[in-house]
């Protein structure tokens, strides 16, 4: 479900966001909802993320 989430961990510290077990969901829905993509569709959400359609 959120497995591209490891490669955001040091964006995520530099925006002061602290990953943990407890707020994975709730940070992967936010992306999602951010990228435009409906929730648990991850490819898709990890290719708007990287940009891989730019």
């Amino acid at each position: 479900m959120t497995c591209y989430l490891r490669h955001l961990k040091e964006i995520l510290e530099k925006a002061g966001i602290e990953l943990t077990s407890a707020n994975r969901q709730e940070i992967d829905r936010a992306i999602h909802r951010i990228a435009g993509v409906n929730y648990k569709d991850c490819p898709n959400a990890w290719k708007q993320v990287k940009g891989a359609d730019r």
